[in-house]
């Protein structure tokens, strides 16, 4: 670069003793047509307006006015009159009586285009209006394209109405075809490229030079040519130092020593060298307060009133809340007075710097002595925020006190909880040529193959298998060893891992493309499910007889699985109609597979509950269901001679109707612990695969069907089970079980988020039983537009009685108490879900860092308050407060009028698609 290019020469505006000047050009683009309001207010429009005429006129000139702080300054100037031929073209300099040295930081030049009529009055045709200085205080130079605004003077305030230098995304749309974005992003890169030709930031080539302003030249043409818009070009002059071009920048005398406003701020970014490094105050200060020296002093140390009351707040923080520092330190300090709190026990472990060998070395010390936590709140370690092997052995160690029922509950839970487990705890009960060769894993269907022998003579090897005697285990041998030990423990576990491993292999088929460097969270995923499916069937096969038996089993019901699938694959692909299909797959199911035999399962542990032992397919009861995934219906015969139904669902995920369906189970047991039996129906779902599954069967109609053949609800218990005696010719059995189930799902589906719900997904049995189906939008998603929080329709409240029966008086009363049970438990719904936030359930994957928090809050009704975020468990509330919140809950659901509206509009489209 040349050497004159190397300075920036500049000169204060103050010291400019000379008249401000500017040259008017071409206004390009054509008049847009005035509105017919404004033709028939001014009839001298319709013959003399310049919009109105398809040729060039020559009676029309542009008024120039500069305005400083917000006001008209001096006299305006106008331009002389030009005999305009093919277009408007004045190419004149226009010198306004202000210097220079007399302009505002903000002064601004107003452009107004006006037309004189016949009668010698001055019409508007447009304004626009321009600063004189940039942003950063430079005087402007050289040329711009001002667009006009029409009929509209122009406007010199600080907050112009009509300003001519338009950003982008507030321009009008453009009459082409060509991409508006693209065009405007090239004008845009040109515009800054020409600034920084004519700063001296770009080296001047004269040949090049020439062939590309003209290209400059064209591209800004088309620009102004494809604009629905008129643009008027004026020029600044450009300061010059002999033969050097510079700047003019805005400053006042003593100007130094006087500060202003600037209009025009502009955002400065600078590096903070610190930011996201360790403070050294705070590090210094956590040091000494956690030194051994202040260990004596802390063991004696008690709280005040004040101080207590602020631990007790902190220790019923929600399990999901991080602690902030101070709270952190509060807690330390007191940890030997809240030793004796179980619960205080994960705010304590949350304090402990893992890092620091001596707070680790006290941490564990304290560990042993602090009251034992219990199996609900131990779940809470078992999450992402507890990554230490000590606090997550703890966790294990606080399961193994719960019986194998409880552990079956939150087993999903538990099979999630791996992905924070290390890869090397879960690898190191496999033998060593399965950790070597690892990365040549084949992910088919068939995990159970017979393994191949371990020597006997590899004593580590049978050590890290022996999965009864290890004292302290990790997560992944807890989980084995308790399968080893029960059937169902063993069956729901291997389903469980098995999707999870066919889950992530499907992601990381999905992502390869995406990732680069390093291995992903679904590879390690992968890799996890993979082993623990291994050493699920190697500690199976070198168990006893019983182990084996299972082992084998299990084995068998994955081939059974398979056999169904490529029956319904091929019931999918077969053409013809539904009565068609269902010929088709009797036929299927009669036939005998080389592998196994669906007419012949020698008591089968079914999949769904291998407490059901079945010994054959009814292929004549089998039948396909309308519906656009047309699932089919299986019944089974059973060892002692009963039939068991079930749903096998083909190309579904079941995996989100699984996890709703097990909090349901656990909150019937959770109330029914409080002797408060709502006669819930916790059918069983199991997903054998991302996109298939089973489903038990409960016989039962939907509530639109109910409606539609029996008017009532009334009438439909009253043909099923009459009584002469009972309330409303019922049996009185049926009444209590509808009252309950109604109580029951109505809090469940409110504290769950359930959405969708509608007369086709509640299941009415004719004992009276109501239960819920079809869970695909669930933490308060929902596609219906202003959904109530609970379903209560008109015709369900006319079943009970009506809102003056007795009947609607204990569902409100058992609806109050069951929300009053259930939100005692709300840490622990919170830490299992907590424990779901990685998997890839669709409206948990969906937003998984908020999976929790939607748990946790909804959006109140607008009586209530005033749309503000609450928490569905109401814990800041005391009983009486959360009673009334339901209460009116309750009420809003009731008068919901657009629920109403939109069950009518679902009804319409199932009967269109029918």
């Amino acid at each position: 670069m040349n050497e004159q290019y190397q300075k920036i020469r500049f000169v204060y505006s103050c010291d400019v003793n000379r008249l401000v000047k500017v040259k008017v050009g071409s206004l390009e683009g054509h008049f847009p047509k005035p509105s017919v309001h404004s033709v028939v207010e001014e009839e001298c429009l319709t013959s003399h307006c310049v919009a109105l005429q398809d040729k060039v006129v020559h009676n029309i000139y542009l008024h120039c006015q500069i305005f400083c702080n917000g006001r008209p300054f001096g006299l305006p100037v106008h331009t002389s009159f030009k005999s305009f031929t093919l277009r408007y073209n004045w190419n004149e300099w226009l010198v306004l009586p202000i210097k220079y040295c007399d302009l505002s930081r903000d002064a601004c030049l107003a452009f107004t285009i006006l037309d004189v009529h016949a009668n010698l009055e001055n019409h508007v045709l447009g304004g626009t209006s321009i600063s004189l200085f940039t942003k950063r205080g430079i005087l402007r130079q050289r040329m711009y394209d001002l667009k006009v605004w029409p009929y509209v003077s122009g406007d010199g305030r600080l907050h112009t109405a009509t300003p001519g230098k338009v950003r982008t995304c507030q321009q009008q749309p453009v009459c082409t075809s060509e991409s508006t974005d693209f065009r405007k992003s090239r004008i845009d890169r040109v515009s800054k490229l020409s600034k920084l030709y004519f700063g001296g930031m770009v080296e001047k080539i004269d040949w090049l030079d020439r062939i590309t302003f003209r290209q400059v030249e064209t591209i800004f043409a088309h620009d102004r040519d494809s604009q629905c818009d008129q643009f008027l070009l004026i020029e600044f002059p450009v300061v010059r130092f002999g033969d050097v071009d510079g700047y003019m920048v805005y400053f006042e005398p003593n100007g130094a020593s006087v500060g202003y406003f600037n209009p025009y701020p502009a955002i400065g970014r600078y590096p903070d060298p610190e930011v996201g490094m360790e403070n050294l105050v705070e590090a210094k200060h956590h040091i000494l307060a956690r030194c051994s020296r202040s260990l004596i002093a802390d063991r004696e140390i008690k709280p005040n009133a004040s101080t207590r009351d602020l631990l007790a707040k902190i220790v019923n923080y929600s399990p999901n809340k991080l602690l902030n520092g101070e709270e952190k330190d509060l807690v330390w300090k007191f940890r030997y007075y809240l030793k004796g709190n179980q619960k205080a026990l994960a705010k304590f472990l949350q304090c402990v710097h893992w890092g620091v060998a001596s707070e680790v070395e006290q941490a564990e010390d304290l560990l042993s002595q602090w009251v034992p936590m219990s199996v609900d709140d131990a779940l809470e370690l078992l999450s992402s925020n507890f990554s230490h092997p000590t606090v997550r052995h703890y966790a294990v160690g606080r399961l193994k006190e719960a019986s194998y029922e409880v552990l079956l509950l939150y087993l999903l839970q538990l099979v999630q909880a791996l992905k924070f487990e290390p890869i090397e705890e879960i690898s190191g009960g496999v033998d060593s040529t399965f950790v070597q060769g690892i990365s040549h894993i084949s992910f088919d269907n068939d995990v159970c193959d017979p393994v191949t022998p371990v020597q006997s003579d590899s004593p580590e090897v049978n050590i890290a298998m022996d999965h009864s005697v290890v004292s302290s285990p990790d997560l992944a041998t807890f989980l084995i060893s308790a399968a080893c030990k029960d059937t169902a423990l063993a069956n729901y576990l291997y389903w469980f891992l098995k999707v999870e491993r066919d889950c992530s292999v499907s992601c990381a088929l999905q992502k390869t493309a995406s990732r680069s460097h390093g291995r992903g969270n679904t590879t390690t995923n992968k890799e996890i499910y993979a082993i623990m499916l291994e050493r699920l069937s190697r500690a199976l096969a070198r168990g006893g007889t019983e182990a084996r038996r299972r082992r084998k089993l299990l084995r068998k019901q994955q081939l059974f699985v398979d056999a169904i699938v490529q029956i319904m694959r091929a019931v999918v692909k077969e053409s013809g109609n539904r009565k068609h299909k269902v010929e088709f797959l009797r036929s299927l199911l009669n036939q005998s597979d080389e592998k196994v035999s669906l007419t012949n399962l020698a008591g089968l542990p079914l999949p769904l509950d291998p407490s059901v032992k079945i010994q054959m397919v009814v292929a004549d009861q089998a039948t396909i269901f309308n519906s656009a995934l047309a699932p089919c219906k299986l019944t089974f015969r059973t060892l002692d001679g009963q039939n068991y139904t079930t749903i096998f669902k083909y190309g579904d995920d079941l995996r989100q109707d699984q996890l709703i369906i097990q909090m349901v189970t656990l909150m019937d047991k959770l109330l029914r612990q409080e002797n408060l039996d709502l006669r819930l129906t916790p059918y069983k779902v199991l997903s054998t695969s991302i996109n298939h599954g089973f489903v038990q069967y409960i016989e039962s109609d939907t509530l639109r069907d109910v409606l539609r053949d029996y008017s009532t609800i009334q009438d439909f218990f009253r043909t099923h089970r009459p009584s002469a005696g009972g309330p409303f010719g019922i049996e009185p059995e049926v009444m209590d079980n509808y009252v309950r189930s109604c109580a029951g799902y109505s809090v469940i589906s409110y504290l769950l988020g359930i959405g969708d719900r509608h007369l086709h997904n509640l299941l009415l049995c004719r004992n009276g039983r109501l239960f819920h189906v079809d869970f695909g939008y669930i933490l308060g998603r929902d596609p219906r537009i202003l959904p109530p929080p609970v379903k209560l329709t008109k015709e369900m409240i006319e079943g009970m009685g009506g809102f003056s029966g007795p009947y609607w008086q204990d569902f409100r009363n058992l609806a109050y108490t069951a929300f009053l049970h259930l939100r005692r438990h709300a840490n622990l719904f919170l830490n299992l879900f907590a424990l779901m936030v990685n998997s890839t359930i669709p409206d948990i994957a969906l937003e998984p860092d908020k999976a929790v928090r939607k748990l946790q809050a909804t959006e109140a009704p607008l009586l209530l308050c005033e749309m503000l975020k609450r928490e569905r468990f109401l814990l800041h509330l005391t009983d009486e407060e959360a009673v009334q919140y339901m209460q009116q809950l309750i009420d809003v659901s009731i008068s919901a009028k657009m629920a109403a509206i939109v069950d009518m509009m679902h009804d319409v489209a199932q009967y269109l698609r029918k």
